[in-house]
């Protein structure tokens, strides 16, 4: 998962000061992470000023439940990390087509695939008549198991009687 520098900043402005400045701390790279202890360590030897674990631990639940953070193993956490913005290709601006063997083209491939979709409608009516054959199999079989059942309690009827 990836955020945009503009999601990321709208994210951070919903944090509390003190989350946003344990964001700073938070490794950004790929191939590291740092605990709770690692991440008041960081903010002590930076600033001077020490944090309560507990106050550190609620800031990084909130980062991570608002998606700027991963906890990558348990304990571990981890910047999201932020995509660069994608460019778009440049367009080419479409000529229209002036060769009649370029239409030609295009009309055998409109042609070959109206073939195709014949070719499955066929296969599609097969389908469907293969379908109708098995109903037909399961009424006659349904009819003869109704017949050998009324046979069945007509012989029970004999027998009790």
């Amino acid at each position: 998962m990836s955020l945009s520098p503009q999601r990321r900043s709208s994210l951070l402005q919903g944090q509390t000061s003190i989350a946003r400045k344990v964001y700073e701390f938070i490794p950004s790279s790929q191939t590291a992470s740092a605990t709770a202890f690692d991440i008041c360590s960081a903010i002590h030897k930076e600033t001077g000023a020490g944090v309560d674990i507990h106050v550190l631990r609620g800031c990084l639940r909130a980062l991570k439940e608002s998606g700027l953070v991963n906890e990558v193993v348990s304990g571990s956490f981890r910047q999201v990390a932020i995509k660069e913005k994608e460019t778009m290709p440049a367009l080419k601006p479409v000529q229209a087509e002036k060769n009649p063997a370029e239409k030609l083209g295009a009309m055998e491939a409109l042609g070959n695939i109206a073939a195709s979709v014949r070719q499955a409608a066929d296969l599609l009516r097969q389908a469907a008549d293969d379908i109708d054959t098995v109903a037909v199999g399961i009424e006659e079989k349904s009819n003869d198991d109704r017949k050998a059942l009324e046979t069945l309690r007509q012989l029970q009827a004999l027998l009790k009687g």
